[in-house]
Formats: structure tokens, C-alpha cells, sequence
């Protein structure tokens, strides 16, 4: 069995694995996807998928599966073995298991929970931040007509050095509950959609960013840093209404965070909105400590 990592030239031999569109998302800073394959008559064939994402603490797996034809061949089990690997790697504490509520994924979750609590996921949390709403649903949203004065540009009419100026100087978190939400390092500006990513410019320079990735199925916020909840209004105001006049209506728009913070803004724009969901976790430390045992 072999088990890798998946990128770009591997998602269309791992699609079928991939009912939630997960895939899609692996250009995101922080999400990835590790596959499992065998090998059958010469060749590698697609077996298991877990598509997973980074946050300060944990990894956290979105999504795992296997091929129903390889069931009870230990797939599952060296998938969650990488996922912990990965973590103390990257020195993660914890490695968590989304429980998402939503109707599409009772059925999972019923099957997964007693697998993954036998696997030293003992403890259970509620995550703050899963948002999930078509863009017909942000037309709705009643902040979409209060983004004030304040003047936002496209991405796409900002300079690489700017952008890289922006990211690479140290921004403070601040107090507020619309305000600098979601980590901005690390970000690459050719992954972002050029117009739906929206700024706020003083003096040729970034001071206001909402960034986003459009994917072949659905659009995912990555990124916002704003100075007051009237720029956040303008960022996410500015980058609605080009959705709306761009996408159609029933594309979907995500976003999954473990933030406190974050699930706070999300409860701002877009409230009762979010999906009910759950963490099981496991610590990394109890797996290194069963290896060496």
C-alpha cells in the first residue's frame, strides 16, 4: 500500500472518493489531501482518501473514505496513522475529526464515531466555525446594503510587490468582533480569485485584504484583515455583490475554521446560518506515546 500526498496531477483518479467536493480545496493554504493506493495489475489503484486541513493547534480531517471494495484492509487505519504523523511533524498538539451536522453527513458521522473514538479520539467539542450558504443566501443577508463609503478594488489591480508587502509585515489582532479574523501569512496572490479578492488601498498600499479561492464547484474565504467592522462590511460587501453578478446563484460558499473569533463573524454576517458540528479529538502526545510503548 502506498500513501502519499495528493496534488493536483492526482485528484481526477481520487474524484470518486471525494463526494463533498473536498478536492477542490487542496490549493488552499493549509488544506491537503493524502491518498492510499494499491497496487492491482501493475498499476496503482486509487483506495482510501482523507482531505484535511491545518489550524495553530491541529490537524483536523474534513473527510476520510475508503474503497468499499478494500473494506477491513487497514486502509482507514494508515490514513489516521499519517494524519498523526503529519501533526507531530508539524508539531501540532491534536488531530481532530469534523463532525459535520448537516444533513448530507448524519449518515457518515452515525458510521465514523465509534471507529475514530476506538482510535484515541476520546474527547468531543463543538467547533465554532463551519459556515455554508449559497450565494442566493448572501442576496438576503441584510449587511449587504450597509458597506458605507468606504472604496474597495479588485486583487487583481494590485502590484505582487504590494501584496508581498502586505503580507510579510506584522499585523496586531484587534479587538472587535468583525475585525481580523483569519490568518493572512502564508498566502500565495496567484491562488486567489483576482476579483473576488477585494482591498482596501491607502496611498498605493494594501491596508484592507478579504481574499478568496474560486474552485471549480464553490467559492472558500481564506483570508481577512481589516481596521474597523465598517472596512469588513466593504471587503465582504464589495467581493458579494461581484459573486453574485459573476457565479450562479447555487454555487456554494464554505468556510471551516476551529477560531472562537471566526465563528463569532460568521454568527455576525450570517446569523443562524452556520452547520451544527463537533470536534473528537486526540492528542498527539497519547500516539507517540503508544508508539514507543
Amino acid at each position: 500500500m502506498k500513501i502519499f500526498r495528493i496534488d493536483n496531477t492526482h485528484v481526477a483518479l481520487f474524484r470518486w472518493l471525494d463526494p463533498w467536493n473536498c478536492l477542490e480545496r487542496i490549493e488552499v493554504p493549509g488544506y491537503f489531501a493524502v491518498g492510499a493506493a494499491l497496487e492491482e495489475d501493475g498499476e496503482d489503484t486509487p483506495a482510501g482518501l482523507m482531505c484535511c486541513f491545518e489550524t495553530p493547534n491541529r490537524i483536523i480531517i474534513e473527510w476520510i473514505c475508503t474503497d468499499p471494495g478494500h473494506r477491513y484492509e487497514r486502509i482507514g487505519e494508515e490514513l489516521i496513522i499519517k494524519a498523526y504523523e503529519i501533526a507531530a511533524h508539524l508539531g501540532k498538539e491534536q488531530v481532530g475529526v469534523l463532525m459535520d451536522h448537516s444533513e448530507d453527513r448524519e449518515a457518515f458521522n452515525r458510521d465514523a464515531k465509534d471507529y475514530f473514538m476506538e482510535r484515541l479520539f476520546e474527547e468531543e467539542v463543538k467547533m465554532p466555525g463551519l459556515w455554508k450558504l449559497k450565494l442566493s443566501n448572501i442576496r438576503k443577508l441584510p449587511w449587504l446594503s450597509d458597506t458605507g463609503t468606504i472604496q474597495t478594488q479588485p486583487l487583481g489591480g494590485v502590484s505582487p510587490k504590494s501584496f508581498r508587502n502586505f503580507i510579510n509585515t506584522p499585523k496586531t489582532q484587534l479587538d472587535g468582533t468583525m475585525i481580523c479574523k483569519f490568518d493572512i501569512s502564508g498566502l500565495d496572490m496567484k491562488a486567489l480569485d483576482e476579483n473576488l479578492s477585494r482591498v482596501i488601498l491607502e496611498d498605493d498600499e494594501i491596508c484592507g485584504l478579504f481574499a478568496v479561492i474560486a474552485t471549480d464547484n464553490s467559492l472558500v474565504p481564506v483570508a481577512l484583515y481589516s481596521e474597523s467592522e465598517q472596512e469588513t462590511k466593504a471587503l465582504l460587501g464589495s467581493s458579494a455583490q461581484e459573486a453574485l453578478s459573476s457565479f450562479d446563484p447555487d454555487t456554494p460558499v464554505t468556510l471551516v475554521s476551529d477560531d472562537k473569533r471566526t465563528g463569532e463573524l460568521l454568527e455576525v454576517i450570517a446569523p443562524g446560518k452556520s452547520v451544527p458540528e463537533d470536534l473528537l479529538l486526540a492528542d498527539v502526545s497519547d500516539y507517540l506515546a503508544l508508539l514507543e510503548n
